[in-house]
């Protein structure tokens, strides 16, 4: 039972992971998915050059150490990560820096 539990979260998360990763592609990024237990799932690249981190949460509930967790590797990296997670039928974009959170957008999860 607690295997399908795990297997049954694995699937949510790569599915949000799989929707973030179509989302930035609509945008025109090209998105390059970290499957597995990375340290973030997704690397943006944008047609300019400026490459972004992104790291996905299917859940709404965020804990502080979900945050401190993504500041400590935007500290590493010496940049902003960019944190998803889900909030009812819209995603909320975190840009996370060594300090935390520095600013915050929303958008609908069904954006062509």
């Amino acid at each position: 039972m607690i295997e399908l539990l795990r297997f049954s979260n694995y699937r949510k998360g790569a599915n949000f992971e799989r929707l973030v990763k179509r989302l930035f592609e609509a945008a025109g990024a090209t998105v390059f998915r970290c499957a597995g237990s990375k340290p973030l799932d997704l690397v943006v690249i944008w047609p300019n050059g400026v490459t972004d981190f992104v790291e996905c949460k299917s859940y709404s509930n965020l804990w502080s150490t979900d945050i401190k967790k993504v500041a400590a590797i935007a500290a590493d990296m010496n940049r902003k990560v960019i944190f998803a997670n889900k909030e009812g039928s819209s995603i909320l974009y975190r840009i996370i820096g060594p300090d935390g959170i520095e600013g915050i957008w929303e958008m609908p999860e069904d954006v062509d």
